[in-house]
């Protein structure tokens, strides 16, 4: 058993320097990122949305060390000399990080394997952004003691190689998880961060393709974020289970990467609306920098280094009552939010399966019907069908209170090609949501 191990750890380990390079692995494009000078900088920090995979170990890296790097290292390009460059040099760490068992564990089994060095590399993540006083934000990542890599939201990319004498990154690296209100987050960070406004904002960016195999990223504009700084209302409650769905509006732009992606996960069954993920960076006019991800259509986390969050939410707050409360669904070109309160279910007959419902499914299906034809044209209604009738208890309420999803399609013209391609948004001929309680109240229909 123990050669197959290592010939599956080999071949990982070869791969490494296409993830390191942020490439794709067929058909890489390189573009030459001009790296910029240290006085240049006006605003660091280290990564705070990065995200995670098994046998990773984060690492804060000082910014004085990484002007080090703009300061004197020497300029080359991403390319075929990457793997070379992963190789240079290990990564080297803190006594405090190195003698973690997994640490060791892993430093263990890379020696001596062909690609080890570089695969250890790539377990050590230390990696963050700059924003210069032209507004250009930078995410930079660090390879090893002598390689820091630099690239921007268009994919422009270069790195910065040190010489051999270079100060052993293990003086300087700290760990990620050292840092205050670590022990008591609810009470010191989370829902502390105070909500930019969109004045505060001097520059604002996507983060880079390439980071994640198979990932589907949606780059978003700034005045979609704009809109939660603007409208926005502040609800931790929004990180808790049931409140967040996942992004159903599709941009109306996508990279040709992330195209083949959605393809991959359609072949594969899976939704990628599901996979589907959009987050970057904002930078204040006082220097500050706030990580955002979007993380439904109707919610936006904020972070900052200090690691306080801010939660935002467009539409009204209604209290938590099991999910789903708030859906997101297109029609046409419009997309809207269906929701259903607390108070309506409350003041609905109560209902004990198996016991028939107060209101029958038929009923709810003709209220959701009418309400539909509120928001479509008369002429296009006959092309609706109902996809699936759901009933749900409002949770705490000893399961006597309950509500009705209704979910209707409008199936794709056959003719229409570009939709069948996969060419067009999914779900742009329609697809509804619509909430009935058992004494016949449908819930709200807001446009977004």
């Amino acid at each position: 058993m123990k050669p197959k191990k290592r010939a599956s750890f080999t071949i990982l380990c070869l791969a490494v320097g296409t993830l390191l390079a942020g490439e794709p692995s067929s058909s890489p494009v390189f573009i030459l990122l001009s790296p910029p000078k240290p006085d240049e900088v006006v605003a660091f920090a280290n990564d705070m949305m990065m995200q995670y995979s098994t046998g990773e170990v984060f690492v804060a890296m000082p910014k004085e060390n990484v002007l080090e790097f703009l300061k004197k290292g020497e300029i080359r390009p991403c390319d075929k000399e990457n793997d070379k460059l992963i190789e240079i040099a290990d990564l080297t760490l803190p006594e405090k990080i190195m003698n973690l068992p997994n640490v060791l564990a892993e430093k263990k089994g890379s020696q001596d394997v062909k690609g080890g060095r570089g695969y250890f590399n790539s377990l050590i993540r230390a990696e963050g952004v700059l924003v210069t006083k032209h507004g250009k934000i930078i995410f930079w990542k660090l390879w090893n003691d002598r390689v820091l890599r630099l690239r921007d939201e268009t994919n422009g990319s270069c790195l910065l190689v040190l010489g051999e004498t270079t100060i052993p990154a293990s003086q300087y690296l700290k760990p990620f998880w050292d840092f205050t209100g670590a022990d008591e987050p609810e009470k010191y960070l989370y829902g502390k961060l105070p909500c930019p406004k969109r004045a505060d904002i001097f520059a604002f960016c996507n983060r880079p393709e390439g980071e994640c195999p198979n990932e589907i990223r949606y780059p978003i504009s700034k005045e979609r974020i704009y809109k939660f700084l603007d409208h926005g209302t502040s609800d931790a409650s929004l990180s808790a289970g049931g409140r967040i769905s996942g992004l159903v509006i599709q941009p109306p732009h996508l990279s040709d990467s992330t195209k083949r992606n959605i393809e991959d996960a359609e072949m594969r069954g899976v939704s990628p609306k599901e996979l589907a993920v959009a987050d970057g960076v904002m930078a204040t006019n006082d220097g500050r920098i706030m990580f955002w991800r979007l993380c439904s259509d109707f919610a936006l986390k904020l972070i900052d280094e200090k690691h306080r969050t801010c939660m935002l939410r467009l539409g009204k707050v209604v209290e938590e009552a099991g999910e789903p409360w708030h859906v997101l669904f297109n029609v046409g070109s419009k997309t809207y939010e269906s929701s259903i309160t607390r108070n309506t279910v409350m003041r609905s007959p109560n209902w004990t399966p198996p016991q028939p419902p107060p209101l029958s499914s038929e009923r709810a299906v003709q209220i959701a019907w009418q309400e539909l034809s509120k928001i479509e044209k008369s002429k296009e209604m006959t092309a609706w069908r109902v996809h699936d009738i759901e009933t749900a208890t409002l949770y705490g309420t000893g399961y006597r209170k309950w509500y009705y999803k209704i979910s209707l399609t409008k199936p794709a013209d056959l003719e229409d090609t570009n939709i069948l391609q996969g060419l067009a948004p999914a779900g742009c001929h329609g697809e509804a949501v619509i909430f009935v309680s058992m004494d016949g109240s449908p819930g709200k229909l807001i446009p977004r």
